[in-house]
């Protein structure tokens, strides 16, 4: 629930303007949930886990329940989809999670201090 509480923490507005566009910000945390939960269930390795279909499954809930979303974000989804390609070629046992959590740790950490 934690990966859908930071989207809508983060987008334009929070919860109240996923609530003006119409959306509902709790069946969002849910779909959410439920794409993090589908992914750690067979680990994150890319030889296990295409992530275009993952951001797929977000960006539909996005679209679903209107969640507006910082414009970086689509630079995000952008490059993720490159370094896919990339490390799918390179080291397709690579563990995105273990690799990416402390960096993203430390990076937002970092961004409230």
């Amino acid at each position: 629930t934690k990966a859908g509480e930071l989207i809508i923490d983060r987008s334009p507005g929070g919860r109240d303007g996923v609530k003006r566009n119409g959306g509902d910000p709790d069946r969002f945390v849910g779909a959410i949930a439920a794409v993090v939960e589908d992914v750690a269930a067979r680990k994150f390795h890319l030889g296990s886990v295409a992530i275009g279909p993952v951001l797929l499954a977000v960006l539909s809930a996005v679209r679903m329940d209107r969640v507006p979303l910082d414009p970086a974000f689509g630079n995000l989804v952008s490059a993720i989809v490159v370094l896919e390609g990339i490390g799918r070629q390179l080291h397709p046992e690579l563990d995105l999670f273990a690799v990416a959590v402390p960096m993203l740790a430390k990076h937002v950490v970092n961004s409230l201090t």
